[in-house]
């Protein structure tokens, strides 16, 4: 798996010392809706956990969701300093528009 900026370059992962997000392991589980990349190497350091849910009990509307969460692996004492660098944001709302479905995620949708 590999995180590419928007000029299609690797993101830097400073918590590694700079190394590029190329080459990551990542797992997906189709009957959970469940995506996880790990963003250190395998079994090591932060992993980035995607869960679609098709009714997101967390929002009042109940909307489909794609659901970021970031967790580590407890024995990695080291990743106490890096929280500040690594972070997720809030769920992702399934919107349509004219052209077909996207994933789109709205002010009003983060403060949900």
């Amino acid at each position: 798996m590999d995180f590419l900026d928007p000029r299609g370059a690797p993101v830097q992962r400073p918590y590694m010392g700079g190394a590029p997000s190329l080459k990551m392991v990542a797992h997906y589980d189709d009957c959970n809706g469940m995506f996880a990349v790990d963003l250190w190497e395998e079994g090591k350091g932060f992993i980035l956990d995607l869960t679609h849910e098709y009714n997101y009990e967390l929002d009042p509307e109940r909307r489909e969701a794609l659901v970021p969460a970031l967790s580590r692996n407890e024995r990695d004492h080291f990743l106490d300093a890096c929280y500040s660098i690594v972070s997720c944001s809030a769920p992702f709302f399934a919107q349509s528009d004219p052209a077909g479905r996207i994933m789109s995620q709205t002010a009003a949708s983060a403060s949900s």
